[in-house]
């Protein structure tokens, strides 16, 4: 699967979920683009990735590694942004 990159400041951490005994979803919104236009974009992090978020905090600068994922189910069609790395820019 194919990786992108992008950089921005995570402005909310959303409810972590517990959806079963085997899977876990945290997700979080990150802002990107310029001061003019941000954008406020929705990634979630899954199972044992849940806890790269521990350490991240509101208002951080970050970089995110992350899998662009898309379904279908019952003729809707959902994209997902599967986050797979959160590193800091603070230092």
């Amino acid at each position: 699967m194919n990786q992108h990159t992008t950089t921005g400041t995570v402005i909310s951490k959303l409810p972590f979920k517990q959806v079963s005994e085997k899977f876990k979803i945290q997700e979080f919104i990150l802002k990107v683009g310029d001061e003019k236009y941000p954008q406020e974009v929705k990634f979630q992090l899954v199972n044992n990735n849940t806890e790269l978020l521990d350490f991240i905090q509101v208002n951080e600068q970050v970089e995110v590694t992350f899998e662009l994922r898309g379904r279908e189910y019952n003729g809707t069609h959902y994209v997902t942004l599967n986050a797979t790395k959160v590193i800091s820019k603070l230092f």
